[in-house]
């Protein structure tokens, strides 16, 4: 009964500790900023995306259909959606024919593949991603996205208008099915919101350029579709009440209101995704934070920590360690180990290398173990925070610089400046 209660208690703090990280994290990294950027840059895209969408729904002969599905889609924003279409389907007419078409459409894939790189851009800082795709990767992976998100969308609203055709007129000739068809039609209701949570897992297992961890994604992907679902049901009702005001006041406030949605969507999407961070960052080591025997390190303990270990595996002829791999042997949060295995990049210590058999990417010494010292390996992590300012030379600063010199030559040619290797084989 003592260990459910301490699992539950585990959980709860857990749980509190990611909402608080998450929240903290958000008004760090200015994500209410990253949406307002994502709104306009959203506004500026959505007439070129919906022109590319009705190009490739037009090849395949379901432009109606999909026009059709938009506006029930989007039934909350008839004007707005009405509009846009009636101008992506002029941008299409214009951008055909002549010498303008190619210049057109290449200017309509720009916008798009633009868009999508923000968004990419956005998650990779949350996921704190250092290299996002090249431009190589992201035209392939994005342009793969413009052509299979349409043919998907409708393929989706056909099967469910279908299904529920299908069973309500079986319904009449089948009692079983006739008893069962309220549940059914019900579930079928059900597919907004399941849409939503599918949407959502998908953007942040693809979209982010980083080790891809499931089970925490599938976790923010559910609370973000859950959140974005009841922020419409919200918008509705908002949307109705305004609408009693008057039709021209209603009218008039389809625009604000349209950017209030597109705002707070922006804004469901970035908060999912610090908490798929945080969730994956819990995952990722063991200790609840309540043990009494947890060591406080510094920035060069762990540093020299996660290099040691990651020559070990070298050393030893095992596969290059990733950094979930490192965060989940070390007991050390995912984030901490990627910000300082990014130090140690930046300071010429680890590459980055791939994991045969595996699309992760893991780390290992750039050179040879001997050839870096603790002193050096310190050294590479302080520069990473070392600032400078113009100032006046002076005897005191001058004896000041003298003592520092005096004080890292100590150190350099002190017993205890191993090198990495010894500090592997324990010679110390």
């Amino acid at each position: 009964m003592d260990s459910i209660f301490h699992r539950i208690r585990v959980f709860f703090r857990r749980t509190m500790r990611i909402i608080s990280e998450s929240i903290s994290d958000f008004i760090k990294n200015n994500d209410s900023l990253k949406a307002s950027a994502l709104t306009l840059y959203t506004l500026i895209s959505i007439v070129p995306f919906l022109a590319v969408a009705f190009g490739i729904a037009s090849g395949f002969g379901f432009a109606e259909y999909l026009e059709k599905q938009l506006s029930r889609s989007f039934d909350e924003q008839p004007e707005i959606v009405s509009h846009a279409i009636q101008f992506a389907r002029s941008l299409l007419l214009n951008t055909q024919g002549s010498v303008i078409a190619g210049v057109g459409l290449i200017a309509l894939l720009w916008t798009n593949l633009s868009m999508l790189s923000n968004i990419e851009n956005a998650l990779n800082d949350i996921w704190k991603v250092k290299r996002p795709r090249t431009w190589t990767k992201r035209f392939t992976d994005y342009l793969a996205a413009m052509i299979i998100c349409p043919l998907f969308f409708v393929a989706l609203s056909s099967l469910n208008v279908y299904l529920a055709t299908r069973i309500a007129e079986t319904a009449k000739e089948n009692s079983i099915l006739e008893f069962m068809s309220p549940f059914l039609l019900f579930l079928f209701s059900l597919t907004p919101i399941l849409l939503s949570i599918f949407l959502f897992i998908v953007i942040y297992l693809f979209v982010p350029n980083a080790q891809i961890h499931i089970r925490p994604r599938i976790i923010a992907g559910v609370l973000a579709g859950i959140a974005f679902q009841l922020w419409q049901w919200i918008y509705i009702k908002f949307q109705v009440e305004i609408s009693n005001y008057g039709v021209v006041y209603g009218t008039f406030a389809a625009l604000p209101l349209f950017l209030l949605w597109l705002q707070t969507s922006w804004l469901i999407l970035l908060a999912g995704a610090e908490m798929g961070a945080h969730i994956e960052n819990e995952m990722s080591h063991t200790t609840d934070g309540s043990e009494g025997n947890v060591h406080w390190a510094s920035r060069k303990e762990l540093g020299l920590l996660i290099l040691q270990r990651c020559i070990k595996a070298y050393s030893e002829g095992d596969s290059p360690l990733s950094a979930f791999q490192i965060a989940r042997e070390l007991g050390i949060p995912l984030l901490t180990v990627q910000q300082m295995i990014d130090t140690l990049e930046d300071g010429g210590i680890l590459v980055e290398v791939g994991i045969r058999g595996s699309s992760v990417l893991g780390y290992q010494p750039s050179r040879d173990a001997r050839l870096f010292t603790i002193k050096s390996v310190c050294d590479a992590i302080e520069v990473q925070n070392v600032w400078s300012i113009d100032i006046d030379n002076s005897p005191a600063l001058e004896r000041i610089t003298a003592c520092l010199d005096e004080f890292d030559k100590e150190i350099h040619d002190s017993p205890a400046n191993l090198n990495m290797q010894q500090l592997v084989e324990g010679k110390i």
